[in-house]
């Protein structure tokens, strides 16, 4: 929960992000997050498909927030082709 403070505190106080990105941020079934803080805590890594997003202003991307907190994120195909699956 340490960590999910600290994302959600980071999230409503950063001034790139116009108040509708930052309310769906802290909305409760937002998992990202969640998803950010449980890998921190574990030392994980984030799968997703979402791409980030530096310039956004009405959207706080998963990948964005990872970077911040020093989270690894990957996106699903790389994932993919790190494991050696292939399509």
């Amino acid at each position: 929960m340490a960590h999910y403070g600290s994302i959600m505190q980071w999230g409503n106080n950063h001034r790139q992000y116009n108040y509708n990105a930052k309310m769906d941020f802290s909305e409760f079934d937002n998992a990202d997050p969640f998803v950010v803080a449980s890998a921190k805590t574990l030392t994980a890594t984030v799968i997703s498909q979402e791409i980030s997003a530096l310039a956004s202003v009405k959207n706080i991307k998963l990948p964005d927030v990872c970077s911040n907190f020093s989270v690894p994120h990957l996106d699903t195909f790389s994932f993919l082709r790190t494991h050696g699956f292939s399509m």
